[in-house]
């Protein structure tokens, strides 16, 4: 239920999927990617090139599922530092 709760920040992508009952198999249907493209979007791995196409999909504006986009690649790129510095700064 964590996932759910109100988050510090703005929302990720999953997070907007999540609130709208989807899956990533149903976004990736969608837009007509694969799901596994689906999961790197939301972690901020990738980025694509139709915008106005995956925010559709996620039933939001393009500038919301932008912003949504930027907070899931922030939130990934923190998990990294954070177990970088728990490795003893070694990746």
């Amino acid at each position: 239920m964590d996932e759910l709760a109100p988050s510090e920040g703005p929302l990720t992508l999953r997070q907007l999927r999540q609130r709208r009952g989807q899956t990533q198999r149903e976004v990736a249907a969608n837009v007509g990617v694969t799901s596994q493209m689906v999961s790197r979007v939301e972690a901020g791995t990738y980025g694509v090139k139709n915008v106005a196409r995956w925010a559709a999909a996620y039933g939001t504006r393009e500038a919301k599922w932008t912003k949504a986009w930027r907070a899931g690649r922030e939130e990934r790129r923190q998990r990294i530092r954070a177990q970088t510095r728990s490795d003893g700064g070694t990746a």
